[in-house]
């Protein structure tokens, strides 16, 4: 899929829990990254009553999964496999990975 540069399809991590039906876990890459690196949402807390107008959350628990060209994703989103709070969860910066490789589906289930 690679980098989208149309900036209309990013949403932050709410939206896109809302938009998904409220389901966990799901994957989302940052509009940066490339189609090696994403994360596992595991746990969303919307925290009040989300609406179009105020689409934000309390927070957003997930991981890094293991990036697909072998080298390490950015330290600052955590460790792959250890889940905590997402960091920038509210930015607009999110996408959500619609094909999930084989290798990372033992994380989705």
């Amino acid at each position: 899929m690679g980098i989208d540069e149309n900036v209309e399809h990013y949403r932050n991590i709410f939206q896109l829990y809302v938009e998904g039906g409220e389901q966990v876990p799901f994957i989302v890459s940052r509009w940066s990254w490339s189609d090696a690196y994403a994360m596992l949402v595991c746990d969303v807390d919307l925290g009040y009553e989300f609406t179009p107008e105020k689409p934000y959350g309390a927070f957003a628990v997930g991981y890094p999964l293991p990036p697909l060209n072998g080298k390490f994703n950015d330290p600052y989103f955590g460790k792959v496999g250890v889940p905590a709070k997402i960091k920038s969860a509210g930015s607009y910066q999110w996408r959500r990975r619609l094909e999930v490789p084989a290798s990372w589906l033992r994380y989705v289930e």
